[in-house]
């Protein structure tokens, strides 16, 4: 794990999973197609007693966990491009 676990540590309940799309998704992240056929991440949490998914591409995932976790500061789900555009 790294220097900053914010999801898990945040989280109630947190899953990872690889799956195979079998219909188009939007990454949660860049917001690209996951169209049918294309592995993405899948991520289940419960947070503060409320569920939320998101779908990672394949992409997004390399570039997520090269930086979370590297850092003080915590990028939240669907926030990376957000957080790496700060400056980081």
């Amino acid at each position: 794990m790294g220097a900053c676990d914010c999801e898990v540590v945040g989280a109630d309940v947190l899953s990872k999973s690889w799956r195979k799309a079998r219909k188009n998704h939007e990454c949660c992240e860049c917001g690209s197609s996951i169209d049918t056929g294309e592995r993405y991440r899948l991520v289940k949490g419960m947070w503060d007693g409320k569920w939320d998914t998101f779908r990672q591409c394949e992409t997004c995932v390399e570039i997520w966990d090269k930086h979370h976790g590297k850092y003080h500061e915590c990028m939240s789900f669907g926030m990376m491009w957000d957080f790496l555009g700060s400056g980081i």
